[in-house]
């Protein structure tokens, strides 16, 4: 009964946080357009590139999320310190080789922008760097997230992204009608991820202390490899998502132009909030189902 509560109060946060965290995306977004609409084509095209660039993740979140399941169930304190500090090693490799690919990428982000030749390749290349940046450090301290949403808790994280989102959201439209400038907006979103991260990073040692521990035993070699086989599971699932949602915006640049990529993001926003929602409920409840299994394992 316990667990069923857990879930539907997930989802019941999940939905109506999804639906106002759109509703905030979509009033920036008027409010973007509005004022600095032309780089809407560069953001859609520089936010595809990163997603490719996460393809180097593949799929060790989920697998280790998956592995949390268990040992938060069953109280196992000292699993679950295990595999986070693996969590936490992984995630900080795996942002510093984003970082570094996508700087070593930077001379040739260009040939997916038809014409590039007009554009301020000084102005491009910061923007470029700042998406860079945005994407490698969302890497750093999101572990903790997954924490929550594993241990059935994700009403938590939902309602973290959300409030800092409201925040972050009121900035840059405010600003962005004061300066005018492309270069605050984002840097008020590399200030969100790295906001949203932290909080959420604090709340969870809040939750279980015992992550401040020093000792921590080794992972066990049975639990390394289920986690080495799903990461391998889950790499043609990323593949597939990578194709999925990183080519749209970058072929309509290179063969029709950042305007039309622009206005196609548009669109593309609307069906992947719906999408998203959709999501979230599915997520709310996974962790209740794995819970439920804990002596099955």
């Amino acid at each position: 009964m316990q667990r069923t509560k857990q879930s539907v109060k997930n989802a019941s946060f999940a939905i109506i946080a999804q639906i106002i965290q759109q509703v905030l995306r979509v009033v920036v977004r008027i409010a973007f357009i509005r004022v600095l609409g032309e780089y809407l084509g560069i953001n859609a095209v520089f936010s595809d590139i990163l997603i490719a660039l996460q393809l180097v993740e593949i799929g060790i979140g989920p697998a280790i999320a998956f592995s949390l399941y268990k040992p938060l169930s069953c109280n196992d304190t000292e699993k679950v310190k295990s595999l986070m500090k693996l969590f936490k090693k992984a995630y900080r490799i795996i942002g510093i080789v984003i970082l570094v690919a996508g700087v070593l990428f930077m001379p040739f982000y260009g040939f997916f922008i038809n014409d590039i030749e007009n554009q301020n390749m000084a102005s491009l290349n910061t923007v470029y760097l700042i998406f860079i940046f945005d994407t490698a450090v969302s890497y750093f301290y999101s572990y903790y997230r997954t924490l929550l949403i594993s241990d059935q808790k994700k009403y938590l994280d939902t309602a973290i992204h959300t409030g800092v989102l409201l925040v972050i959201s009121i900035l840059q439209i405010v600003l962005i009608y004061m300066t005018r400038n492309y270069y605050v907006y984002l840097a008020i979103q590399v200030l969100g991820t790295i906001s949203t991260n932290f909080i959420a990073s604090r709340v969870a040692m809040k939750q279980y202390p015992y992550l401040k521990e020093k000792n921590v035993e080794k992972l066990d070699g049975e639990t390394f490899g289920e986690i080495k086989k799903n990461v391998f599971a889950m790499i043609f699932h990323k593949i597939g998502g990578v194709i999925r949602d990183a080519t749209d915006n970058l072929l309509i640049s290179k063969y029709i132009g950042l305007a039309l990529s622009g206005i196609y993001s548009n669109y593309f926003m609307i069906t992947k909030a719906l999408n998203t929602l959709i999501s979230q409920v599915f997520s709310a409840v996974l962790s209740s189902v794995r819970k439920f299994t804990c002596n099955a394992f």
